[in-house]
């Protein structure tokens, strides 16, 4: 813009030029000595033409090089600095727009947490807990802006929910139970059901001899599966992976306590 601007600056710069003698409007600002065609070269036109829109556009106006008094440079300059003007609006309207969404989660995080603190303050809960529940809404802002997913897919409708937890049904028909089922459709009803669950980082899933109620299908990050001190991990499951498969159906216990990463 800037480039197009001076390159029309220079073009309305002298309205009464002659080919040997250069311009001859005593007011413009190409009649200056060291700008006149005789003495420099395009280059420095260009260039001097430039600082000069940029001044305009900016609504600098540092004055070391007068513009012009022509009625038409005059009102070039003027559009030149409503241009500028108009595109500061525009980009202040966009950040502020910008910042003022951004805290409008931020105050809904806020006061949800603060119910959190009284609630954990009137029941008197250790610090270490409080930590850590303080730590696990502090992650459901930085991945979820504050929101379950669950809460997200509740107010959809029925066939839009469907749809989008169809995204999801790679996780599931590679499963052996689901292959062994041969039913093209289970895999599809399957997810119909399944209830989205986040987990922030170092949380544990399910503890070392509890029932396996459940069947989990990881779709991100890491989980940990820890010996029986609790403490080292004897491996680790990655997305697309599964836990609480067939024991599901026989009341088995967890022989080992499953962390995320």
């Amino acid at each position: 813009l800037v480039s197009v601007l001076a390159c029309v600056f220079i073009q309305i710069g002298c309205s009464n030029h002659d080919p040997e003698l250069g311009c001859l409007d005593d007011f413009s600002w190409l009649s200056n000595e060291n700008l006149k065609v005789e003495n420099a070269h395009v280059m420095t036109q260009l260039n001097a033409a430039v600082y000069l829109v940029s001044q305009a556009l900016y609504t600098v106006g540092y004055g070391d090089v007068p513009t012009s008094s022509t009625i038409t440079q005059l009102a070039f300059t003027t559009f030149m600095m409503l241009i500028g003007a108009f595109c500061f609006a525009v980009v202040i309207a966009v950040m502020s727009s910008v910042i003022a969404n951004q805290d409008i989660l931020y105050v809904d995080f806020r006061q949800k947490l603060e119910l959190v603190t009284q609630y954990m303050k009137y029941r008197a809960l250790p610090d270490d807990l409080q930590r850590k529940l303080i730590n696990h809404f502090n992650y459901l802002f930085d991945t979820q802006y504050g929101k379950l997913e669950i809460q997200v897919l509740d107010e959809l409708p029925q066939a839009l929910k469907s749809e989008v937890l169809m995204l999801n049904e790679y996780l599931v028909k590679n499963h052996p139970f689901i292959v062994f089922t041969k039913d093209k459709y289970f895999s599809g009803e399957l997810m119909k059901i399944l209830i989205p669950r986040t987990y922030s980082p170092n949380e544990i899933v399910v503890f070392r001899h509890s029932p396996i109620n459940s069947m989990f299908f990881i779709r991100f990050g890491k989980i940990n599966i820890l010996a029986h001190d609790d403490q080292s991990t004897v491996t680790s499951l990655l997305a697309g992976e599964n836990f609480g498969g067939f024991e599901f159906f026989f009341d088995l216990l967890y022989e080992h306590t499953h962390k995320t990463g």
